[in-house]
């Protein structure tokens, strides 16, 4: 009993209670931000401009900007303009040809000599060829264009349907100067599909064996070891082109390639059998023993139980352990992704629109990351911050949703774009030493200008919360305060000693309705029934001001003695999980202005509730009535419980603590008013003779 005193009164400490009104506050109306925010700065109409990157040129510090317009459909000419920041003087090439290309990623920048300078590096279509078209040092105004002849392409439906993809530069044959590599593949016919190195410091084409797989060319790296860099391709079995098929490696399923710096295979294409859409992406990090090891996902062709299916390789192209991952990836095989965290190396994969799984290098299952979908779409890597390390990209041009990671896949900072077409959007980053960086956004028709900070909100909302606490902390001070302000002054007189005599009695019954409300709004929000939650502590708010508001008087008016009643009934009937319904008639003769004591109906409502009814699992009825008789105001509360005899047989007790404090309520009351208040209280019986319930009538005289 003395443990159960002692919790009661910590509960109902001024601290706790404000402590568990504040959670309750926090988890319902009080979102967490983020810890890293993304917004736009500047949004900019763009006309006739096929794509706007952004690199540093001349090495200055300044990102300058790089315009590609085509013409192609007025005068078959295209342009390549570029802006030197700073001061904004810009250069210009108009050279035949259009940029008439599924993706735009037919420009590179690179440094292949090592001067610090970079060269403009692009691919271009006149007529029924390809070409590429190098600026060395673009900065100057003499600066002219070398073209080198590509490949000849086919045309559908009366246009090139070309899909072209430059890697980094990477020095491919040991002479310390770059070369650039590059693909070019034809969507609906069987060529030209092909890998290309061209060594720019001899001007020498390298093109790899013909083949009808549908690839491009993410990773460029020594994974051997021999000293040289060896490109792996990523790609989709398309299934476009049936002509394919008399090629060893087709379109009609995938294959892992992987070529050697001269263009040769490193080992066999691998093939993957399933025949149909399917997507294989690969990765590499640093292998044991050897210098690399290759991951590879492959999405197969959607079937009834299809699995991704996660591979291990060595560089020789043999399997070294794999993994099945439930789900296909939902966007097209795009959503496997490298990253680090803790100096070491982790793979990503989304499999379903709404979890990321994480995996070590040993293939096993280190974390699982909830998302919205949309959140992990075709994800890339970008330094926006400045940091030295990438962050992971993903835009979602369905949803319009633009998301940024932290390097180890964590804090995503969410931003929704205009509602326009965003899909093959290009991004680059915008450096300037004076400035913070920024993220230019472009689609064809509007760059956007984005920003990437830190959310000085994220650590603050503490701060926040340490403010409601206090605010609520010191409110219920206050109203304690005022509480004890009005009892010394009702000490003057005998009917003051009454009136606090009666608080007294009332406090009693406060912990009821405060832990009662308290533990039904704590329930809901475990059950994550946030709307209920919310309700039940509207209901435990309204009972509170009542309390408080009426802290100093002993009757109210019937309407505000219902709505209190009304009010914990609501609270009740939510706590013991919808066992009972109640009612509540008013005939038109009562009016609702009339004064009664305070808890008049309340009290034996709750005795209702916790003895009558304290059994029944459903079914269960409380009815109130009020109605008018001889001028007096007649109240009934009924309910359809096991009734005091039943109880009572059944070896069930009540401490009757209820029925006491309102007989001492009632002639404390008649002291103050001189109004006599009855109660009587009656056991219900059936036609059998079977006990059916209670029945509590309260009369009080009307002056």
């Amino acid at each position: 009993m003395k443990h159960q005193v002692r919790l009661i009164k910590l509960l109902m400490h001024p601290v706790s209670l404000s402590l568990m009104v504040t959670v309750i506050i926090v988890l319902l109306f009080i979102p967490t931000p983020a810890k890293y925010k993304l917004q736009i700065e500047d949004e900019t109409t763009t006309h006739k401009t096929t794509l706007i990157c952004y690199d540093d040129l001349d090495g200055n510090g300044f990102s300058d900007k790089i315009c590609a317009q085509d013409y192609a459909s007025e005068n078959q000419v295209a342009s390549l303009l570029i802006w030197y920041n700073p001061g904004l003087f810009f250069n210009e090439w108009d050279f035949p040809g259009s940029f008439s290309f599924g993706q735009k990623s037919f420009i590179k920048t690179g440094d292949y000599d090592n001067d610090g300078k970079k060269e403009v590096y692009l691919l271009s279509i006149r007529s029924d060829s390809v070409f590429l078209n190098i600026i060395r040092n673009p900065k100057s105004k003499t600066a002219g264009i070398t073209t080198r002849f590509i490949t000849t392409v086919t045309f559908w439906n009366g246009k090139p349907n070309l899909n072209v993809y430059m890697a980094d530069l990477a020095d491919m044959n040991g002479d310390s100067f770059g070369d650039l590599v590059f693909s070019v593949n034809s969507g609906f016919s069987a060529e030209p599909r092909g890998l290309y190195v061209y060594d720019i410091r001899h001007d020498s084409l390298g093109v790899s064996p013909k083949k009808g797989y549908f690839g491009r060319p993410e990773i460029v790296r020594d994974i051997n070891g021999d000293g040289f860099p060896e490109i792996i391709l990523n790609g989709y079995a398309c299934q476009n082109v049936l002509d394919t098929i008399a090629n060893p490696v087709h379109d009609r399923c995938c294959w892992l390639i992987v070529y050697d710096h001269n263009l040769n295979y490193l080992f066999p294409p691998k093939k993957f059998p399933a025949i149909g859409y399917s997507v294989l992406t690969s990765v590499v990090f640093p292998g044991k023993p050897g210098p690399y090891d290759l991951f590879s996902c492959y999405c197969p062709p959607a079937s009834p139980g299809a699995t991704v299916q996660l591979y291990h390789l060595d560089h020789h192209g043999l399997t070294l352990r794999t993994c099945s991952i439930p789900g296909i990836l939902s966007e097209g095989g795009g959503n496997f992704f490298p990253f680090r965290q803790g100096g070491s190396n982790y793979m990503a994969i989304s499999a379903s629109r709404r979890e990321i799984d994480c995996f070590d290098t040993s293939l096993g299952l280190t974390r699982r990351i909830t998302i919205k979908p949309g959140m992990f779409t075709q994800p890339f890597n970008l330094d926006i911050d400045a940091d030295g390390k990438h962050e992971i990209l993903s835009l979602d041009a369905e949803r319009h949703l633009l998301t940024v990671f932290r390097p180890d896949l964590t804090d995503p900072a969410i931003l929704r774009l205009p509602d326009e077409e965003w899909s093959g959007s290009q991004m680059s980053v915008i450096e300037s030493p004076d400035a913070d960086r920024l993220l230019s956004l472009f689609n064809g028709k509007k760059e956007l200008m984005l920003s990437y900070t830190y959310n000085p909100f994220y650590y603050s909302r503490w701060g926040v919360y340490a403010v409601i606490f206090l605010s609520i902390y010191l409110f219920t001070i206050l109203v304690g305060r005022i509480q004890r302000s009005q009892l010394l002054k009702q000490q003057q007189t005998e009917k003051k000693i009454t009136e606090l005599q009666l608080k007294i009695v009332r406090n009693q019954m406060d912990p009821h309705f405060t832990l009662n409300a308290i533990n039904s709004v704590v329930d809901a929000i475990n059950r994550e029934e946030k709307e209920e939650a919310r309700e039940n502590l509207l209901h435990f708010s309204k009972m509170y001001r009542s309390l408080v508001l009426s802290a100093d008087k002993i009757k109210r008016s019937l309407r505000e003695e219902i709505d209190f009643t009304e009010n914990y009934l609501a609270l009740e009937r939510f706590r013991f999980g919808q066992r009972f319904s109640y009612y509540i008639r008013i005939n038109p003769d009562v009016e609702l202005t009339w004064e009664v004591p305070k808890m008049v109906i309340q009290s034996p409502v709750e005795n209702a509730v916790k003895h009558g009814l304290l059994d029944k699992t459903c079914g269960g009825i409380i009815e109130i009535h009020a109605r008018h008789e001889d001028h007096k105001l007649i109240l009934e509360i009924t309910d359809n419980g096991a009734g005091r005899e039943s109880s009572a047989l059944a070896g069930k007790t009540s401490t009757g603590k209820g029925m006491e404090i309102m007989e001492q309520f009632f002639g404390l009351y008649y002291k103050i008013t001189g109004t006599r208040v009855q109660s009587k209280v009656f056991d219900l019986q059936d036609e059998a003779g079977n006990a059916s319930g209670t029945k509590v009538i309260v009369t009080i005289p009307l002056s």
